[in-house]
Order: C-alpha cells, then sequence, then structure tokens
C-alpha cells in the first residue's frame, strides 16, 4: 500500500553509496522481497481514491484534508488491521455513524485499489530467476485485505513460499518490527544470515532486515539515499543483472 513510513531514524548512520560487489551478499540462501514500491506501484492518484470512499460513506460535509489525514493514520497502524478497520475507527473520531452497508463500500473500495495496483516493469522477469535459484518469501506493510486484493491483481503470489503482511493477526506488526522477519525466515527454514531483504524502504526493509540480522540490498534512484553498505540498484533490471552474476 502506497503510504509511507516518514519516521525519522535517528539511531542509523546515513553513508555514501559504494560500489556494489557480489561478495556483499555472500552465501544467499533464500530471499525476502518487499512489495509496494519494490515490486509493484498504486498507479492512481491515490487522494483521490481517499475523496471516493469520503463519498461513499456520504462525509462530503467532512472537510477531505481531516478526513484523509485520520484514515492515512489507521492505515499505517500496527497490530490487526483491515480496510474497514480502519474505516471503522476514521467514522468513529470523526463521530460518525457507521453506515449499515460498509461492508459492501469496503469490498468495492478493495476492488477499486486493486485496480490500479501493477507491477513493476522486470518484476515478473526478476521473480522467475530468483525462483528458480532460491525460495522466495513477500513481506508486505499494510492492512491485510488491502494487500492480498493487490496481490491477487498482479498475479505474481505463486512466486513466494509465504506471504507475510503487517495487517494479518498471525503477523500484528509493521516492518521494521523484528516480526515479519523471524516469520519470514522461518517460513524458509533459514537462518538470518543467509536470508537476503529486498525493498525500497531505508527504514522498513534495510534497517529492519539488517536489526534482524539478514543481509539487505535496497532498490533506489536517489543519489543521497543512505545505504548502510548494503548493495543499491535503482531499478529492477538493474537487480536481475545484479543477481545473475551473484555466485
Amino acid at each position: 500500500m502506497q503510504i509511507r513510513d516518514t519516521t525519522p531514524n535517528t539511531h542509523v548512520k546515513r553513508y555514501t553509496k559504494r560500489t556494489m560487489t557480489n561478495h556483499a551478499t555472500a552465501g544467499i540462501q533464500g530471499i525476502c522481497f518487499d512489495f509496494d514500491g519494490t515490486l509493484a506501484s498504486y498507479t492512481h492518484d491515490f487522494a483521490l481514491y481517499l475523496d471516493g470512499l469520503r463519498t461513499d460513506l456520504q462525509l462530503m460535509q467532512c472537510d477531505l484534508n481531516k478526513f484523509t489525514s485520520i484514515l492515512s493514520h489507521e492505515l499505517k497502524q500496527t497490530g490487526a488491521l483491515t480496510l474497514q478497520s480502519a474505516l471503522t475507527k476514521t467514522l468513529i473520531t470523526l463521530e460518525q455513524r457507521l453506515p449499515d452497508d460498509l461492508n459492501t463500500i469496503t469490498q468495492n473500495a478493495l476492488t477499486q485499489y486493486a485496480q490500479h495496483v501493477h507491477l513493476k516493469k522486470h518484476a515478473t522477469r526478476t521473480l522467475e530467476f530468483c525462483a528458480s535459484r532460491w525460495p522466495l518469501v513477500l513481506i508486505s506493510n499494510g492492512p491485510v485485505d488491502m494487500q492480498r486484493a493487490a496481490l491477487t491483481q498482479t498475479g505474481i503470489e505463486g512466486f513466494f513460499k509465504d506471504v507475510i503482511i503487517s495487517g494479518d493477526p498471525d503477523v500484528a506488526a509493521r516492518k521494521p518490527d523484528a516480526r515479519p522477519f523471524t516469520l519470514a525466515c522461518d517460513a524458509l527454514g533459514l537462518p538470518a544470515k543467509h536470508v537476503l531483504m529486498i525493498g525500497d524502504s531505508f527504514l522498513a526493509d534495510i534497517v529492519g532486515a539488517q536489526q534482524h540480522g539478514m543481509q539487505a540490498l535496497l532498490i533506489s534512484n536517489d543519489v543521497n539515499e543512505a545505504d548502510a553498505g548494503v548493495p543499491v540498484v535503482p531499478d529492477l533490471k538493474t537487480l536481475l543483472s545484479y543477481l545473475q552474476a551473484t555466485p
């Protein structure tokens, strides 16, 4: 889900980029991928999506900025989380009655959201290659129903041995919390040091993985992006070439 963590990371030193080398990902026996921003993107205007939800909930009298702020906050909460639970808490905060057709509104909103989630270029080729060499697990933050709907839309779930979503009641924790990474390594049946985490969020993916003892690789085309000494690639095409050269 395309709501990024913006919490400042005051405990991690900033590093300059360095040349990638294969030894930086030595001993890989399994790979974890992030979903949003790494393999797929929401290609619509998310603000328009939220405005549509406000209309469906008959909250046109409610200030859009206030509604968006509250709902966006709820969609980033840790613990068991669905779009409907986030909408429910938003309505309660706004002191609005829960509509009788909230379930129908939610299901329609999930369909609309998933329709605008599309794989990034070279995502399928990258997953095909990786799956031919290593077992894969997907780790994603967000409401479990939104992420499942988006994943189904992209058709890539079959590449993964397991899918770890923060809003799933059995996970109930967001990256960079250790729990999603622990569950991923358990699903792979591998020690953390032999698992590579690939993602586009420095804090959620890279710091979270490193704190759990995993290897990490950052996808970013920002020349100022901190990389904490890990390999950095600008896109999936470069990632594929990098992994193909990995022993």
